[in-house]
């Protein structure tokens, strides 16, 4: 259900800031589908980002999980802001 949430806020454009919230108070892990939702990438995309250490995730079984307050760490260090072009 929570990542049903996430996945919905994201393709409606929420706000960054609400989204990380969401992550910081979540108590479950994020699964590999979930990830993939709210950073808009492929299954192939994060399994590189994960094969060379740029996202941190781990294995559970088969699959691929992340801690939600590391995912909410790493979309925060990530953002950019509004660039500006001399005129």
């Amino acid at each position: 259900m929570i990542g049903r949430v996430l996945a919905f806020m994201t393709r409606h454009g929420a706000p960054l800031n609400t989204i990380v919230n969401h992550l910081r108070r979540r108590t479950s892990y994020v699964r590999a589908t979930e990830v993939m939702a709210i950073l808009g990438v492929t299954r192939n995309t994060l399994c590189d980002w994960i094969n060379a250490g740029i996202l941190p995730a781990f294995r559970i079984g088969k699959n691929n999980v992340c801690d939600p307050a590391e995912l909410a760490d790493f979309l925060e260090t990530r953002r950019t802001g509004v660039c500006q072009v001399d005129s």
